[in-house]
């Protein structure tokens, strides 16, 4: 009787919306929120890049940025 409960939910197919191919990605609106992320994303660029010129621009004139590379 158990053998066949089991088979019987295991035979059972859950209806499901179909996923929709290439909306990986979050819209581009640039609201308040995702404004705050715009000097962040640009110093992991500048990170990326290695461009220390790129990174201070992103801090306030009397501070500095201190990156740190770990070598293995």
């Amino acid at each position: 009787m158990i053998l066949l409960s089991f088979l019987l939910a295991a035979g059972q197919v859950t209806p499901v919306q179909p996923i929709v191919k290439g909306t990986g990605l979050p819209p581009a609106v640039v609201t308040e929120e995702t404004g705050v992320m715009v000097p962040i994303d640009a110093m992991f660029a500048a990170l990326a890049t290695r461009d220390g010129q790129a990174l201070l621009a992103q801090v306030r004139p009397e501070g500095g940025a201190t990156a740190v590379e770990e070598m293995a």
